[in-house]
C-alpha cells in the first residue's frame, strides 16, 4: 500500500470513528449500521492485522453487539445505543458517567478558558470552520477529530500534487495536535468511559478510538 493510500485510508477512519461523536443513533442510522455494507467493514476489521489491536477488538465486540441483536427492530436498537450514547458521550451526573470528552474537563482544573481560546486560535489559523448549525464546544472530541480528518485531507491533496513541502507541513500539523491536543487527553477519557458502557457496540467503539489514536501517535 502506498503512502497516499494509507493517508486515504486514515482520513476514512478518523470520519468512520466521528460518525458516533455527531450522529444521534436514531432509526435510520441504526439501519445504516446494521447494513451488509457496516457489517463487511467491521468483518475487515477484526480480521486485519494491519491495523492496531484495539481496533481489531473493538470491531469484534462492534459486530458481535450486531449480531446479537439482529431479532430487534431499529426502534429498540436506537433506544439502546441512545442511552448508552448518552451516559459515556453527552455527560451524566456522575457517578454514573464519565466525564464528557471536552478536552478542557481531562487536563486540569482551571484549564476551560486557556483551552477554548487555544482552540479557536488554532481553527482560525488553519482556516477551520464548523458546518453550518453545528453548535458544540470547540473543545468537543467530535470537533478535534474533524479538524484531524481536515489536516489528512490536507496532506492527501499535498501528495496527489507530489508537493514534499506541503506533505511535511501537513504531517508537521497533524503530529503537533496529536502530542498537544488529542491524544493528551483521549486516553484518560476510554479507561473512565469503558467503566460505564453498558454495550458491546460503546465498548467496541471506544477500543477503537483508543487504539486509533495510539496507531496515529506512532505513525
Amino acid at each position: 500500500m502506498s503512502l497516499l493510500d494509507v493517508t486515504k485510508a486514515r482520513a476514512s477512519f478518523y470520519a468512520f470513528l466521528n460518525v458516533h461523536f455527531i450522529e444521534l443513533p436514531d432509526e435510520t442510522f441504526t439501519g445504516i449500521l446494521r447494513s451488509e455494507e457496516f457489517l463487511r467493514v467491521l468483518r475487515h476489521l477484526k480480521r486485519s492485522r494491519e491495523v492496531h489491536p484495539e481496533i481489531a477488538q473493538g470491531a469484534s465486540l462492534m459486530r458481535a453487539y450486531l449480531s446479537s441483536t439482529r431479532a430487534l427492530d431499529d426502534r429498540e436498537i436506537a433506544n439502546r445505543l441512545g442511552v448508552d450514547r448518552t451516559r459515556l458521550y453527552r455527560g451524566v451526573p456522575a457517578p454514573h458517567g464519565p466525564a464528557p470528552p471536552y478536552e478542557a474537563l481531562w487536563i486540569g482544573a482551571g484549564e476551560e478558558s486557556r483551552v477554548l481560546q487555544e482552540m479557536a486560535r488554532i481553527y482560525a489559523q488553519s482556516g477551520f470552520a464548523l458546518n453550518a448549525g453545528f453548535r458544540e464546544r470547540l473543545d468537543y472530541i467530535g470537533i478535534e477529530l474533524h479538524y484531524l480528518e481536515r489536516l489528512v485531507v490536507n496532506e492527501i491533496s499535498a501528495r496527489e500534487a507530489q508537493d514534499e513541502k506541503l506533505v511535511q507541513e501537513a504531517v508537521d500539523h497533524e503530529r503537533n495536535f496529536l502530542r498537544n491536543h488529542l491524544g493528551k487527553w483521549v486516553p484518560s477519557f476510554v479507561s473512565s468511559a469503558l467503566g460505564h458502557a453498558q454495550t458491546d457496540f460503546y465498548k467496541g467503539h471506544l477500543q477503537m478510538l483508543e487504539g486509533f489514536v495510539e496507531q496515529e501517535k506512532e505513525l
